[in-house]
C-alpha cells in the first residue's frame, strides 16, 4: 500500500540557495478517466499561508465529499492541517479515491561564529495528530519529512517518520528512513543514524514523533532545511464498492520546525524565519527537552482549532 501513496520525496529537493519559501496543498482524487486530480496549491516568502482555513467539504462525486485544509506559517516554521472524506452511499468504480493534504516550509544560512572552528547542527521537525474513522477500512497516513543540506560539502541528509493505518482506528503501522548522500547524487544513498526519526506515540488518537537531522557543518558552510508534513485518507475499498464511511488525518495542531546551535553559533540569512527558530542551547539537553515536551502535550486532549 505505501508504494501507491504518494510519499514525500524529501532527497529529490535542493535546499540551499533559497530564500525561506512554504506551500500549502492539497489534492482530491476520484482519479477518473479524462478528469484531473483536483489540485490547489499556495505558496509565499513570507507570512502565513491558508488553505481552506474554515475546513469547507467539496462534493467530488455523487456520495462522496472531501476536506482538505492546510496553514503554513512561514516565519515560524509552523505546518498544521486536515485531510478527511465522507462516502454517504455505496460507490461502485475502479477509480482511486484520496484526499491529500501538504504543507512545507524552507529556509537557507550560512553558518557563522568563532573563525575556522566546526559546530554540530541539529534540526527538528515535531509533530502530532490523529486518526479517526466511523466505519470500514480507509487508509490514512499522517508523515514528517526533514531535510538538510550542506552545500559546501556536497550533502544531503534525510529524516522521515510515516504512521498509517488500513485497519481503521487500530493496527498503526510506521515507516521510517534515514539517510545521506551527495547532493549532487540522488541515487547514491546510505543509512545515516544520525537521521534517525523518533515515535513519541503511535496511539491512533494521539500520533506523534520528531524527525531529526544532526550534522557537522564549518564556519562559513551553507545550509539549508525542508520540513514537509503530509495527511492523507483513502476511503474503505472492497469488491470495486466504496462502503458508506468516513474518516479524517487531523494535524490541526502539528508541525514545527526548530534548529539547535552550540552556544556562540548563529545561521546568518536574510530569512525571518531563522530568528524565530534557532535556538543557542547546551547540546546535550536540547532533544531530551523536546521529547518530553512532546510527551507531555500528548496527556492534553487534543482540540480542533485551526488558527
Amino acid at each position: 500500500m505505501l508504494n501507491s501513496i504518494p510519499l514525500i520525496a524529501a532527497s529529490a529537493f535542493y535546499i540551499a540557495s533559497s530564500t525561506t519559501w512554504a506551500a500549502a496543498e492539497a489534492q482530491r482524487s476520484p482519479n477518473l478517466d479524462g478528469q484531473p486530480i483536483s489540485r490547489e496549491l499556495l505558496s509565499a516568502s513570507d507570512g502565513v499561508l491558508e488553505l481552506n482555513p474554515t475546513g469547507s467539504s467539496v462534493k467530488l462525486v455523487p456520495g462522496l465529499s472531501s476536506i482538505t485544509q492546510v496553514a503554513v506559517d512561514a516565519e515560524f516554521g509552523v505546518v498544521r492541517g486536515r485531510a478527511a472524506y465522507s462516502v454517504s452511499e455505496s460507490i461502485s468504480t475502479n477509480a482511486a479515491y484520496f484526499s491529500n493534504a501538504v504543507g512545507s516550509v524552507l529556509g537557507s544560512g550560512v553558518l557563522a561564529g568563532p573563525a575556522g572552528s566546526t559546530a554540530t547542527i541539529r534540526a527538528t521537525f515535531a509533530f502530532d495528530g490523529s486518526f479517526f474513522a466511523t466505519a470500514g477500512f480507509p487508509f490514512m497516513q499522517l508523515g514528517g519529512t526533514l531535510s538538510a543540506d550542506n552545500v559546501t560539502t556536497d550533502k544531503l541528509y534525510i529524516s522521515q517518520l510515516y504512521f498509517n493505518t488500513t485497519n481503521g482506528n487500530s493496527a498503526i503501522d510506521t515507516y521510517s528512513l534515514a539517510v545521506t548522500r551527495p547532493i549532487s547524487e540522488p541515487f547514491q544513498e546510505i543509512p545515516y543514524s544520525r537521521a534517525a526519526p523518533h515515535i513519541v506515540s503511535s496511539n491512533a488518537a494521539n500520533l506523534a514523533g520528531i524527525a531529526v537531522v544532526e550534522f557537522e557543518a564549518k564556519v562559513g558552510d551553507e545550509v539549508g532545511f525542508r520540513a514537509d508534513l503530509q495527511g492523507i485518507v483513502m476511503p474503505y475499498f472492497q469488491s470495486a464498492t466504496y462502503a458508506p464511511s468516513s474518516a479524517s488525518v487531523d494535524f490541526l495542531n502539528s508541525g514545527r520546525f526548530g534548529i539547535s546551535l552550540p552556544v556562540g553559533y548563529t545561521l546568518n540569512s536574510q530569512d525571518v524565519l531563522f530568528d524565530n527558530v534557532v535556538s543557542s542551547v547546551p547540546e546535550a539537553s536540547t532533544f531530551s527537552l523536546l521529547v518530553a515536551g512532546m510527551a507531555a502535550l500528548l496527556l492534553w486532549r487534543r482540540t480542533k482549532v485551526f488558527h
